[in-house]
């Protein structure tokens, strides 16, 4: 039998399986990781049809928690400018300052729709540490069809932003 996918899931992801009626079945396929202040995002979801659906905060309790120290926040803090940092949120900021700290095992993966995350994983010179939502459906065998954002082609543009950038110093302090 494989290894199960190790994931740290941004809430965006998160709520995005809920949305594709997939989180059961999702949960019993990868280890899964967020932070305290991820889930403190992860309130309700939108059906298809547009009803708004209260998620059960006991369907997330297969998730390991892991939260920064202040120290690992500090550090993101010292690496990113000040304009970029306001488009990072806070739950955001803490699971990247983990993956920065190496506080996560090195085959775990960031899962998340949101490109500014994405970009940070290029700024910080780990792109080998992310994964689109839609490459790890396919590998578990829960191929759905996605929103741009959980795509494959939006990660990889996100990132080979996200080198140039910080090939060229934007975004990061100096």
């Amino acid at each position: 039998m494989s290894k199960k996918l190790k994931l740290i899931l941004d809430a965006n992801a998160i709520i995005e399986l809920f949305t594709l009626e997939i989180w059961d079945q999702f949960i019993e396929l990868v280890d899964v990781t967020t932070s305290d202040s991820i889930l403190n995002e992860v309130d309700f979801y939108k059906t298809k049809h547009g009803e708004i659906i209260p998620i059960d905060k006991q369907r997330l309790n297969r998730i390991v928690i892991n939260n920064p120290e202040i120290e690992d926040l500090r550090n993101i803090v010292e690496l990113f400018d000040d304009f970029f940092l306001q488009s990072i949120h806070e739950g955001e900021r803490g699971i990247i300052s983990l993956l920065n700290a190496n506080k996560y095992e090195d085959d775990y993966k960031l899962c998340a729709g949101d490109g500014v995350v994405i970009k940070c994983l290029a700024l910080l010179d780990m792109s080998e540490r992310g994964i689109s939502l839609e490459s790890v459906l396919n590998q578990i065998g829960l191929t759905k069809h996605l929103r741009g954002h959980f795509r494959d082609q939006f990660f990889r543009d996100c990132l080979k932003i996200g080198v140039r950038e910080r090939i060229q110093g934007v975004n990061l302090r100096r």
